[in-house]
């Protein structure tokens, strides 16, 4: 496997949560960066990154990410991640999914409507199980493609 969709949720990790280098989702980007995979995430799902980095505060109130600072995360994070649509189809095809979770689903139909895309990687449990039931790609758990590339 060498083209992933990656997972809101695996954005947010790298960017706000700064988990130990030794989480899955941190070495699965690490791996991207080193361009062992290819990674795509949806230009929705980088805004979010931004945004949640930009309205991210402390417990004190005071903010966790300098504007610099959110902006030099994205910006990295453009050097090894291809931004793709998640276009009026894709939205279309999410929704008609009936998925309570929109966003999964919406992410889903971006990636399996892309040519390259074999996968999607998150860290949430719920989607991959319902992937599991599809026809098209499937949603993966970062630690099975980073232990799979190794």
């Amino acid at each position: 496997m060498k083209h992933i969709l990656l997972d809101t949720n695996i954005l947010v990790d790298l960017g706000i949560r700064h988990r130990d280098e030794k989480d899955p989702g941190i070495r699965l980007l690490r791996t991207c960066q080193q361009g062992k995979l290819h990674a795509y995430a949806t230009g929705w799902s980088v805004m979010s990154l931004m945004y949640l980095m930009d309205s991210a505060r402390n417990e004190r109130g005071e903010r966790m990410c300098s504007k610099a600072e959110v902006m030099a995360e994205a910006s990295a994070l453009l050097t090894f991640v291809t931004v793709i649509d998640a276009n009026n189809s894709a939205f279309a095809m999410g929704l008609a999914m009936g998925w309570a979770d929109w966003e999964d689903a919406i992410i889903y139909a971006a990636g399996d409507s892309h040519p390259l895309i074999e996968a999607v990687v998150t860290n949430d449990k719920k989607f991959r199980n319902r992937t599991k039931k599809l026809p098209g790609i499937k949603a993966i758990d970062p630690a099975v493609l980073v232990d799979a590339e190794r």
